[in-house]
């Protein structure tokens, strides 16, 4: 079969999403970031009706540049242009910055991340970028869907296939319907809190588990959601392996 015409035709649409986004992100960065001075009184003590408004604009502005950040990441990795510096990475030293760096924002949901038992000293082929991102996705779908001053248990161990990466939340877990779609684009479920994302974060995290030559899947019930990815350690194994079921 002749297929040069859908080789052009996702070579054009693949163009266009990429030129739209980049058009957009610049003017949506500047006014996300002029809304955030308004609402941090750059400007003077705003009426209430007013600040009320400059909110809820710039809640949405952090969406749209968010969506029009995760469009541009899609389109990197499927068509390949997306440069990873692979290196040797510690375990510990991955996860305990994703933690920092998402420590704030739990907080400001009332929710505590904590690191589970004693992190292998071992270390993985990767990139740290793109590690992070993941982590971070992962770890901000926990908190969007976990309880009031919920508990996160982020951790990693030694596994027969290399090093396993878990976030556990403890929210209402992923509705049966909806778990055969979970790492489709643009699809996403209902946040207990209300808090929407582009519905590419996951499918996302999954591409890049991908290219660092891994495979990400979950286990859910109420009460319990466990995301896992897993990615080849560099070290032979040295420690008791954890089997995720």
């Amino acid at each position: 079969m002749d297929i040069t015409e859908r080789v052009n035709a996702e070579t054009m649409k693949n163009d266009f999403i990429s030129t739209v986004s980049h058009e957009l992100r610049t003017p949506l960065t500047s006014i996300s970031g002029a809304l955030s001075l308004m609402a941090g009184g750059m400007i003077g003590e705003l009426p209430d009706t007013a600040k009320g408004l400059v909110d809820i604009a710039n809640r949405n502005a952090d969406r749209l540049v968010r969506l029009v950040n995760d469009i541009l990441d899609i389109e990197r990795i499927e068509s390949g242009r997306l440069d990873i510096n692979f290196r040797p990475l510690n375990v510990g030293e991955v996860i305990a910055a994703a933690v920092a760096e998402n420590r704030l924002y739990a907080d400001k949901f009332g929710i505590a991340i904590q690191i589970m038992g004693e992190v292998p000293n071992a270390r993985i082929n990767g990139g740290a970028d793109q590690l992070h991102q993941v982590l971070t996705n992962l770890l901000s779908n926990a908190i969007k869907h976990s309880p009031l001053h919920g508990m996160i248990d982020i951790g990693a161990a030694r596994h027969a296939d290399g090093v396993v990466f878990t976030i556990t939340d403890h929210g209402p877990g992923i509705p049966l319907d909806f778990r055969g779609k979970v790492f489709d684009k643009f699809t996403q479920a209902d946040a207990s809190g209300g808090s929407q994302g582009s519905g590419l974060g996951l499918s996302i995290c999954k591409l890049l588990i991908e290219k660092h030559n891994g495979h990400i899947g979950f286990n859910s019930r109420p009460g319990n959601t466990t995301f896992h990815f897993t990615l080849p350690a560099l070290d032979p194994p040295s420690l008791p392996r954890l089997v995720v079921g």
